[in-house]
């Protein structure tokens, strides 16, 4: 088993972005910093649970706060959200597609699974919720 240090364990977590933290991973990350001033050793400490707490640390997934770009082939985050393209769709796009958009260049193909995505939208352009249903025409099919 290979241990590591409170300090060791609290830089791994301070890698990850405070906003796309889950619950779990917070509360232990407080956890470490509590018994860290509560101990001797301070950050040296060598944590016995910490395969457990490296494998919540790397199951975190970031998820950036506009998503990804809906672009096929895109990995860039998203930084518009609906105003690129509004004729065929909500689109989050990044940037770099955004700035296409605004210089006149045609629309790129998007991924499937957000396209699939605004063929549920009802005929008021919003996604259903819970029990509602596409009962009525898309307002972008």
């Amino acid at each position: 088993m290979n241990l590591k240090t409170i300090n060791q364990i609290l830089d791994a977590i301070s890698e990850i972005k405070s906003d796309s933290m889950t619950l779990k991973l917070g509360e232990v990350r407080q956890t470490l910093i509590d018994y860290k001033k509560d101990t001797s050793k301070g950050g040296l400490y060598l944590v016995e649970n910490t395969a457990e707490i490296m494998e919540l640390i790397n199951d975190e997934e970031y998820e950036p706060y506009f998503g990804w770009c809906n672009v096929e082939g895109c990995e860039n985050e998203g930084a518009n959200g609906g105003g690129c393209w509004p004729e065929t769709g909500y689109w989050t796009v990044c940037s770099k597609h955004a700035a296409e958009y605004r210089a006149g260049q045609p629309q790129p193909k998007m991924q499937q699974k957000y396209i699939d995505k605004e063929a549920t939208r009802l005929p008021d352009g919003t996604l259903p919720v819970g029990n509602e249903s596409k009962n009525n025409q898309s307002k972008f099919s």
